[in-house]
């Protein structure tokens, strides 16, 4: 089983609550935001491959 971040260890129980902080500096929940942003660029660099095979590149 692959960890995403250390939360999902500190809801195992290999970690003490201190040592894995569940949230970043801003308090936002640093696992879902790490998940979207990998998914937002993923989706972002495959249109701009499908607008070069078109022809149209409006992402330069």
């Amino acid at each position: 089983m692959r960890t995403l971040c250390i939360r999902s260890s500190v809801h195992r129980g290999e970690l003490g609550v201190e040592e894995g902080k569940q949230t970043d500096e801003k308090g936002k929940n640093k696992c879902a935001n790490v998940r979207r942003d990998r998914k937002r660029k993923r989706r972002r660099e495959r249109e701009i491959r499908a607008n070069q095979r078109k022809g149209d590149n409006p992402a330069k």
